[in-house]
């Protein structure tokens, strides 16, 4: 089992989508209902299979705060809650943990539901900061590039506001939010704000502002978003005169293998034509990349350290009822763990030995390693895994990041997965057994991500048009530097 949970961007925005909920007042009047008691008991398995197996409950919400979370979310159940209206309930207790692994989802009816029934909002927006811009549409004749100020009489950054409510994310992050919003915009509208028949949009043109109706539309008739074949080019190294690009899009073994990759083989070869061409400069663009396996940040980083690190301060699990059959070496990055490489912290707490994880301990840098100067693209779907490599070569100083914050926390993450399923209504939830903490210097702003030295931020203009403000700002940097 590797950590990454996303087999493409576009799945995984619009799983996350049905994920979220509406408010509670009963607008879905075909989606599933179920009783007070049913719900009140699912509630109830929900937090104890957390309380008795997550490790990181507290890691960024204080229990006080957080238990009065759960006391308030259990009292808002009611006779007439229906069960987008407790999928709610779920997400904004998962919000208020700061988890970017947790994860919860609507049963197979109402799915079904979301997917062929019910009428949701026709543009496909973009949010960059507080300003929201039409991608496409359906049903509009507003050119793309528009800029969105209000819907429905409600402006677009409190709208942005109140979606992000419903979103998990490590710690304060919001870069991975952004992903998601501008991905699955339709769904989070839908179950927030409610369906209806059509939408209020008010947009700016020629610096007038004009207010439009648009009709609601079915899933299958909004535009859909150009998707690159996911198998090709996960690796990938290219020269443009003294740079050397490594693009590494994914971290998953399971991708890696069914694209025809052998990443260990790769890297060896990556980093032993980089140094025979004598290449001094080089770009590591991890940019969409979800993270997967652990082990595999470590490896590259070997290929940068100058000296002998550590990658993993320490990982802990909450139970030592784990299923042990996950944790297999030929499925996993760990040593075949059992109980017996867990020591006890306390009665909630154990601390995996070094033997358990290729991670722990001093690692030494690979022998085909490259001295020269290192420059890191990074974004908010850079989660997981790949957040934890960029964490240890920020806190090395092994080179420069450009582009948006990190999804995933710099401090470390939770993850390992589990499923269950709620037994009455279904739900789907998952969340991480093991709690990662990284070999890092202290944080400069707690429950954030790697923020990067150079923000490059791509326009409206630059989405529409394909450009690559970010990567253009790297190599026109690489060249600069003597």
């Amino acid at each position: 089992m590797t950590r990454q949970h996303y087999k493409t961007l576009l799945s995984v925005l619009l799983l996350v989508a049905f994920a979220t909920s509406a408010p509670a007042q009963d607008r879905h009047a075909k989606t599933p209902q179920t009783t007070l008691l049913n719900l009140q008991q699912d509630f109830t398995f929900f937090k104890t299979i957390l309380s008795e197996n997550y490790p990181s409950l507290y890691r960024y919400t204080g229990k006080a705060k957080l238990d009065r979370q759960f006391d308030s979310c259990y009292a808002a159940i009611g006779p007439q809650t229906t069960e987008i209206e407790f999928l709610k309930i779920i997400k904004l207790l998962f919000s208020a943990i700061k988890d970017g692994h947790l994860y919860c989802g609507p049963s197979p009816q109402l799915r079904q539901y979301m997917d062929e029934e019910a009428k949701l909002f026709p543009l496909k927006i973009q949010f960059i900061g507080n300003k929201a811009y039409l991608r496409a549409s359906s049903g509009s004749d507003l050119p793309a590039g528009t800029e969105i100020l209000s819907i429905d009489h409600k402006p677009v950054n409190e709208i942005k506001k109140e979606l992000f409510r419903y979103m998990v994310s490590d710690g304060n992050i919001e870069s991975k939010k952004y992903h998601i919003l501008n991905y699955a915009f339709s769904s989070y509208y839908l179950m927030v704000f409610g369906e209806r028949p059509d939408f209020a949009v008010t947009y700016k043109s020629n610096k007038v502002q004009k207010t439009i109706k648009v009709s609601a539309v079915r899933r299958k008739d909004i535009p859909k978003d150009a998707e690159s074949n996911g198998l090709q080019d996960l690796l990938k190294l290219t020269f443009k005169d003294s740079i050397a690009l490594l693009t590494i899009k994914t971290f998953d073994s399971v991708a890696l293998k069914d694209a025809g990759n052998d990443y260990r083989a790769f890297l060896e070869s990556s980093f032993k034509e980089i140094n025979r061409r004598s290449i001094k400069k080089l770009v590591i663009d991890l940019r969409g990349n979800g993270g997967g396996r652990d082990l595999y940040g470590a490896l590259l980083y070997a290929y940068l350290a100058d000296k002998k690190f550590a990658y993993y301060k320490q990982l802990t699990a909450a139970t030592t009822k784990l299923p042990y059959e996950q944790f297999r070496s030929n499925n996993s990055s760990y040593n075949n763990l059992d109980s017996t490489m867990l020591d006890s912290v306390d009665a909630h707490s154990f601390r995996l030995k070094n033997i358990a994880h290729p991670g722990l301990g001093v690692l030494e840098p690979n022998k085909t390693r490259y001295s020269g100067k290192v420059w890191f693209l990074i974004d908010g779907l850079s989660f997981s895994a790949t957040a934890e490599f960029c964490a240890v070569a920020r806190g090395n100083r092994r080179g420069k990041f450009i582009g948006q914050e990190t999804g995933g926390g710099y401090e470390g993450n939770t993850s390992m997965q589990i499923d269950t399923t709620l037994p009455n209504t279904k739900t789907a939830i998952s969340f991480g057994m093991i709690k990662y903490e990284m070999a890092v210097t202290k944080a400069r702003y707690k429950g954030r991500g790697v923020i990067p030295n150079y923000i490059i931020t791509p326009t409206i203009s630059d989405i529409i048009n394909k450009k690559d403000p970010q990567l253009d700002f790297a190599m026109t940097l690489a060249h600069s530097i003597r």
